[in-house]
Parts: structure tokens; C-alpha cells; sequence
């Protein structure tokens, strides 16, 4: 916490006081703008001078765990858009909702509140914070730390659970993406158009922006996206990948009910029909892998469907798989999504909205080579379509 009111009230900035005076202002008393607890001066040669409530504080803002890396980022962010000429705010405590973000800042006409967070905090304060910035009409802008982005592969991400949370949708037509921000590198890192692999591995189109050359509206600005023949190519690996180390002996209840219904149905995961497994991007909204709800809405209900049949597609029918993300208010539509990419390899033809007729069966394949070839065939038709 870099501000904290002394015994009149007044707002101090702690970092902008001279070593000197900070040493002097240890005889006197300063407290938590949101809770009035009383606060302790931390000041030492290798952190930035900051306040920090007492071992045990029930003051709801002070929890997260805010450290040296947090408070050296929020200064920069708020030096960095000061230096753009915004009319900017650190630490402005909010009475109305009793929140105090890390960052207010005036932009065209709104205010933003710019919360950083280079820790995990519960999805329930992540809600409460975002619903009190709507209520009073500030629009919420969650920067994560450069410390929680996990990359292992190009364009590629291991996001939990939690990091999750903090996709940002502003509008129905901007890319899902996700904000980072190192204090040490002084870099940005903005994560878009997310295809998921698997329950933590995300597939999207990665960004890096050194602080001294960007701005916000080159921040929040959707990116390039990943190539057709990139995301085509890379998805094929993932597919055959599958086809080669199927579900495995996972204890989790969701691998456990489809391998039992795979053996229902008489299916194998290495050969599962090719239209099964492709890359929808709302995909990243829904809690079970592509290759599960894909195959199991081919084999359910689109292969007992005659040719020249009409079948009936609405966003409802995966609605109860959807998880929730506090920063999206739009509504995905994957299965839909789905239908599109089946249109375009042929398989549906689309009629009106919520209707779509079937044009061909599904082929599945009897064995390993042939479902590795019909991989590449649907691949390559999606990638040519697109480009």
C-alpha cells in the first residue's frame, strides 16, 4: 500500500518522501484509508517505501498479499500513464463501494480502475471488486503480473483456474484476451483468441509490448491473430497427438464417465471420428475438452440424423458445461461455432438460425493410419477454407 491518511486525515504518499523524512515519520501514526486500521511504515535499501497492515488485519482490500514486485508494478503503471497525459489516481479510495483500486484513470470520458494482481485471491473477491467498479460505472481492468504467465511453447500458455478468471471481453466483437505486466522487464504481455487444448494449456496469439513503447490504447487494441496455417498445423499435432496417448487411467470423474461411455458405444480414443476434436474458440468457455463434447454431440446427436435431415443447434445445449468468467457478459456459442466449421468441411449446410441439414455422414475410421490420415484431410480443408 503506498498511501495511508496520517492523524488529520490527509493522504500521504509514502514512496515520493525523502529516506530522511521517512525515518521521521515513523514516530507518528498513519492508517488504512478503507479500514482505518492502524498501518506500518515499510521502508528499507532494497524495497520501495510502502505501508502494510499488522499480522491478522481483517481489512478486506489489504488482502491479496501485496509485495515489492506489486507495489514496484503499480508505480510504474501509474507513472507510465501519467506520462500520457491521463488524469490519473493511486491507491483513490472509493467510499460508495468501499474498494480502493490499485489505479483510477480517466479515458475519454470514463473512468478505469486498473487492478493488478500478481497473486491468487479468492474468485469471490474477484467478483465483488468487478461488480462495485460496474455499479458505479467504471469499466474494470485487471492486469495480471508478469510472475503468473507460464509459457512453454510458442503462442502457448499454462493458465489455472484462477488466471482463467481474468479473460476480459469488452465488447461482443473483442477477441477474449488476457493482461500481464512485469515490473522487472517493464513489458507487457497480452494473451488473445484462446483455442484450449487441455484444462490448463491454451493455444492463442501472444503479444509482448515494452512499457516505453505502448500506450493504453495500444495496450487494450485486439492484436494479430495466429495465421490459419498455424493454428491448422498446430491443432493437427494436438489431434494425432490424441489419437497416439488416448485418455489414459485419469481419476477424474469427467475421463472416467467418457471412457465409460465410449465402451457403451463401442468406441476407441484412437479412433474416433476426424470431425471429432477441432479448433472452436469459445471452446475455452466450456468445462469438458474438445474432443469429449465434440464427440459425444457427433455420435448422440448428429450421426443417428438422416442425410437430408434437419437438425436443431441452440446455445442452451451446452449452457449447464459454461463456466462463468466475471469480466464477460457476452454470451458464447461453441456448439455453434462447431456447426460453422462442419458447413465448411462439408458435413452441414446451414438453413436458418438454430437449423442446420445434414449433407454427409460421419465417417469413422477402422484403425490408426486411417484415422491419422482423415486428421490431415479435415486440417488441410480448414486451413485452405480460412485462408
Amino acid at each position: 500500500m503506498l498511501r495511508a491518511l496520517d492523524k488529520h486525515g490527509q493522504s500521504i504518499l509514502l514512496y515520493s518522501q525523502s529516506k530522511k523524512h521517512i525515518e521521521l515519520m515513523r514516530d507518528n501514526s498513519y492508517f488504512c484509508p478503507s479500514c482505518r486500521e492502524k498501518v506500518m511504515i515499510k521502508a528499507g535499501p532494497r524495497m520501495l517505501p510502502h505501508y502494510a497492515h499488522r499480522p491478522g488485519s481483517d481489512c478486506s482490500v489489504a488482502k491479496g498479499g501485496e509485495g515489492p514486485y506489486h507495489e514496484l508494478g503499480k508505480l510504474q503503471l501509474f507513472s507510465w500513464l501519467k506520462h500520457q497525459g491521463y488524469e490519473v489516481e493511486l491507491e483513490s479510495y472509493i467510499p460508495s463501494i468501499q474498494q480502493r483500486p490499485d489505479i483510477l484513470v480517466k479515458a475519454k470520458g470514463k473512468w478505469i480502475a486498473i487492478e493488478y494482481q500478481c497473486c491468487r485471491i479468492s474468485s469471490e473477491i474477484i467478483e465483488k471488486r468487478t461488480a462495485g467498479y460496474r455499479n458505479e460505472e467504471i469499466i474494470p481492468l485487471w492486469i495480471l503480473g508478469g510472475n503468473l504467465l507460464n509459457r512453454k511453447k510458442p503462442q502457448t500458455l499454462w493458465l489455472s483456474p484462477f488466471e482463467q478468471l481474468f479473460f476480459h471481453q469488452f465488447h461482443d466483437q473483442y477477441p477474449p484476451s488476457l493482461f500481464f505486466y512485469c515490473s522487472n522487464a517493464r513489458q507487457f504481455a497480452v494473451f488473445q483468441n484462446p483455442y484450449l487444448i487441455s484444462t490448463t494449456q491454451m493455444l492463442g496469439s501472444l503479444s509482448f509490448l515494452q512499457a516505453s513503447q505502448s500506450n493504453l490504447s495500444s495496450l487494450i487494441t485486439p492484436k494479430r491473430n495466429m495465421t490459419p496455417s498455424f493454428l491448422c498445423t498446430y491443432w493437427l499435432r494436438e489431434k494425432q497427438k490424441l489419437r497416439k496417448s488416448p485418455v489414459g487411467h485419469s481419476k477424474n470423474p469427467n475421463d472416467i464417465q467418457f471412457r465409460q461411455w465410449m465402451y457403451i458405444n463401442r468406441l476407441h480414443p484412437s479412433t474416433l471420428p476426424a470431425y471429432a476434436h477441432l479448433p472452436v474458440q469459445s471452446q475455452f468457455s466450456l468445462s469438458p475438452m474438445p474432443f469429449v463434447w465434440q464427440t459425444r454431440w457427433l455420435v448422440d446427436q448428429l450421426h443417428p440424423v438422416q442425410v437430408g435431415d434437419s437438425i436443431s443447434i441452440t446455445s442452451k445445449q451446452l449452457s449447464s458445461q459454461q463456466k462463468s468468467f466475471p469480466l464477460i457478459h457476452y454470451t458464447f456459442e461453441p456448439l455453434k461455432e462447431y456447426a460453422d466449421l462442419l458447413c465448411t468441411l462439408g458435413v452441414l449446410e446451414f438453413q436458418q438460425e438454430g437449423r442446420y441439414k445434414k449433407l454427409n455422414e460421419i465417417p469413422f475410421p477402422t484403425n490408426v493410419p486411417e484415422a491419422l490420415r482423415q486428421d490431415r484431410e479435415v486440417m488441410e480443408k480448414l486451413s485452405e477454407t480460412f485462408e
